[in-house]
């Protein structure tokens, strides 16, 4: 039995985060940054779900929110995912927020904030308000979980890197 088995009777958005966390551990487990992401077609049923693959593809790009959008994108046959719904555990980067826009996903619903870790650091409402259609963003959901989540996972590399 899965977490989304036990969540049926509570809110669809906590369906689909607790669907996200699951992913989150798959990252964490295969050596990935702790990232997870689901996309919602409009109708409610789940499109794609991926998980952060930068450390095992070799490429600094390969975030959950892009492997999302290319499973979706190729399940649907399509280029465009209009008013489909993303749901992550963390607030999307600027590159990620701009392939969201660029695609057409209407909704973005994510835990926990982003941290400045010296990417640049515009955030996902900065590059929603040049979009032609902003997306619709609520953060800060489940966001106590996520944020134990990634604290673990961070604390988890720091320990697996060689000492000098």
């Amino acid at each position: 039995m899965t977490i989304y088995d036990t969540l049926k009777s509570t809110s669809s958005i906590e369906v689909w985060m607790s669907l996200v966390f699951e992913e989150v551990e798959k990252a964490i487990a295969s050596g990935n940054g702790p990232f997870g992401a689901a996309l919602i077609t409009p109708n409610g049923s789940l499109a794609a779900v991926a998980h952060n693959q930068s450390y095992t593809k070799n490429c600094a790009i390969e975030h959950a929110e892009i492997e999302v959008i290319r499973l979706a994108c190729r399940k649907a046959g399509t280029r465009t995912l209009l008013g489909y719904h993303l749901y992550v555990n963390a607030e999307p980067c600027a590159m990620c927020a701009a392939a969201l826009i660029k695609v057409g996903v209407s909704h973005v619903f994510y835990g926990a904030p982003a941290e400045n870790d010296g990417n640049p650091c515009l955030s996902l409402s900065d590059i929603s308000k040049g979009a032609r259609t902003p997306l619709v963003i609520q953060g800060g959901v489940m966001v106590d979980l996520f944020k134990v989540q990634l604290a673990r996972a961070r604390q988890q590399s720091k320990s697996q890197r060689p000492h000098p």
